[in-house]
């Protein structure tokens, strides 16, 4: 096919073969931001009661903004498809006034559940 030296060497391009969307996927999202991935587990609220499916740049956005009347740094926020949300903070201090100052508030006519961000326990297997 007329790819490497014949040694051994060369072969097909990495991206041979893939079509175009694995390519975007192997981009990543946004603007080569990891999303609340990208942010350590203590700069992170959880944050419930907002309704499944309305996720959209212009909600994170404006929930960005609700996170931030607290006084803190938001640096990211992120409404999920189940209604679940998060927002990363510049600092520790910053997400535990977040939690404080903004649970039970109101965000476009829904009282926010906001609290500190844990991770999922694995289930367990059947049997043990």
């Amino acid at each position: 096919m007329g790819y490497g030296d014949g040694k051994g060497k060369g072969g097909p391009p990495m991206w041979y073969g893939l079509n175009p969307w694995m390519m975007m996927m192997m981009k990543g999202k946004g603007k080569g931001k990891g999303g609340l991935r990208s942010f350590d587990q203590k700069l992170k609220v959880w944050i419930g009661g907002l309704p499944a499916d309305n996720c959209s740049i212009d909600l994170n956005k404006r929930l960005k903004e609700h996170m931030s009347s607290a006084g803190g740094n938001c640096l990211y926020a992120e409404v999920g498809k189940s209604g679940n949300a998060g927002a990363a903070f510049k600092t520790q201090e910053e997400a535990v006034a977040a939690i404080n100052a903004l649970n039970g508030s109101v965000f476009e006519g829904i009282q926010l559940h906001v609290d500190e961000w844990t991770r999922k326990e694995p289930t367990p297997p059947p049997g043990v």
